[in-house]
């Protein structure tokens, strides 16, 4: 048993990109299109915190130091004598958006991984009850 394992190891060793070409195949376009969306939530995902990450330095060194200029994108927004107000609510809003894209990321990637799967499942169940039964003999399942 352990020799077939290794055997089947050591064949399918380096074939990722084949598996994964393959299932790219079976799915249909539809759960493709779902792919490409949720790449694109990740990618906005991803710039959501990049956003909330840069915006959490200056509202510290205001935090700090009230009085000195800013030396970052803060500069270029119209700010006045309330400026670590303002910074704070820049940084609550997009901490909550972030939150917000991080949940329904989150959410989406398990019910479009869950929809994948049902298909390819169901493709599997409906291949194997289609044998006719010297093939389904034939087969080691062991």
């Amino acid at each position: 048993m352990n020799k077939e394992i290794a055997r089947i190891n050591r064949a399918n060793k380096g074939n990722t990109f084949k598996n994964l070409c393959g299932l790219w195949n079976i799915i249909s376009k539809r759960k493709k299109k779902y792919i490409y969306l949720l790449l694109i939530l990740m990618i906005a995902s991803g710039i959501s915190e990049a956003l909330t990450i840069t915006i959490l330095f200056p509202l510290i060194q205001n935090l700090i130091s009230p009085g000195e200029n800013l030396d970052s994108f803060i500069k270029y927004l119209p700010i006045s004598n309330n400026s670590t107000i303002l910074m704070a609510s820049i940084f609550t809003f997009l901490l909550i958006l972030s939150s917000i894209i991080r949940v329904t990321n989150i959410f989406f990637t398990g019910r479009i991984s869950a929809l994948i799967g049902a298909e390819i499942g169901g493709k599997i169940f409906s291949n194997i009850l289609n044998f006719n039964y010297m093939e389904f003999n034939s087969i080691n399942s062991s």
